[in-house]
């Protein structure tokens, strides 16, 4: 009998490590009967979410519904390799892009043309913290996030119709229990405190049915920026600067102890969108109380606070600089890069206007244009 466990995500509920996990301990895994799925079209074997395999092409091209989907090729290559074990583990954040009920029947027709049993595995974060979460990944590089997301450069994205559709768990439940059945679709809430030993990858295995007697242990990856790091990047996002070295420079060199998120009032204005389809999953789960997640808001601060504080604008300045014959420099694309992001956002947000042109005045005190600019904010 052919069996494949399809562990679609969601993003940022550990999948990352996870994948890690898997692939270090494959070899156990084998031994357990269990096939850790590690090939990419190019033919590379590597850890990873493997999303080489889902088409993402409508987030980027398109403004309308994403209609994410599963490449014919894959289709292929797990024929191939069904052949060979007894159940394989497929593991991609990937697939939670796959939104639409009609993508959702051709993957499973088509697994099911390969597989006696299938099962699909989702773990979900209630949906404020999700988004923070996930909408902070939009100013990371090669990031699909910044294309399906809406929003200014804040915590919290807007919702519209591609975000709704993500972030309704009982919508995405249906579809699956529909074409899949309900028995083979598993729903888990990514939480530590809920998690078999508080962890992702031994709660996975719990869930699968493996014990392993020794496996070699993972640190967490793919760690959330800071709030330096979302509201720069945010704002070289914004004004189309994507996937360039000025992001990485920035990326890496900014520290903050901070993390941007939003005020209490935002975070459960922004979960109650949710408060019926969450009821709804709850019951469908065997949850009778049909309370799917806690209902703590202490994590966000009462008021919010977006400011840039001194050691903020220290470390800014640090991360644009680069020491040449001991003095500051900064080249010309970059300076033109932030000048063109602080124009942008004059009205939006003067005072990170403000305070990305007094850092770029450090850089060229005489700046003609610059100085004219600064005149309006006098």
């Amino acid at each position: 009998m052919k069996k494949l466990i399809l562990h679609c995500g969601l993003h940022k509920t550990g999948t990352s490590t996870l994948q890690k996990f898997l692939y270090k301990n494959k070899d156990e895994m084998l031994i357990k009967g269990f096939d850790i799925f590690d090939e990419y079209p190019n033919g590379d074997v590597r850890f990873g979410n493997l999303s080489a395999w889902v088409d993402h092409s409508s987030i980027i091209s398109s403004d309308n519904k994403t209609k994410s989907k599963v490449k014919d090729t894959l289709y292929k290559a797990l024929k191939a390799r069904a052949k060979k074990n007894k159940t394989i583990i497929f593991s991609s954040e990937a697939l939670a892009w796959i939104l639409d009920e009609e993508n959702i029947d051709v993957l499973s027709k088509k697994l099911k043309e390969v597989f006696d049993v299938v099962k699909i595995v989702f773990y979900i974060r209630r949906q404020d913290r999700f988004a923070v979460s996930h909408y902070g990944q939009r100013t990371k590089n090669y990031s699909f996030e910044k294309f399906f997301y809406k929003g200014s450069n804040t915590a919290l994205p807007t919702l519209d119709d591609n975000s709704l559709a993500y972030l309704n768990f009982n919508q995405r439940y249906d579809f699956y229990s529909k074409f899949f059945g309900e028995s083979h679709v598993v729903f888990r809430v990514f939480d530590k405190n809920t998690l078999f030993e508080g962890d992702i990858s031994q709660d996975f295995l719990k869930l699968i049915g493996v014990q392993l007697s020794s496996f070699i242990e993972v640190e967490s990856i793919n760690q959330a920026s800071n709030f330096l790091q979302q509201r720069v990047n945010g704002y070289l996002c914004d004004s189309g600067v994507h996937d360039n070295s000025v992001a990485t420079m920035i990326a890496n060199k900014l520290t903050s102890d901070r993390i941007l998120i939003p005020s209490r009032v935002e975070a459960q204005k922004f979960l109650r969108v949710f408060e019926d389809s969450n009821y709804n999953l709850a019951l469908s789960l065997g949850i009778e109380s049909g309370e799917l997640f806690d209902k703590s808001f202490d994590m966000y601060p009462k008021t919010l606070d977006l400011d840039y504080n001194n050691t903020d604008f220290e470390m800014l300045l640090d991360a644009l600089s680069v020491n040449l014959d001991k003095e500051i420099y900064l080249n010309n694309e970059t300076f033109s890069q932030i000048l063109k992001i602080a124009k942008n956002i004059r009205n939006t947000n003067p005072k990170d206007s403000l305070t990305l042109l007094l850092i770029l005045k450090k850089f060229r005190p005489d700046g003609i244009v610059l100085n004219k600019i600064l005149e309006g904010y006098e």
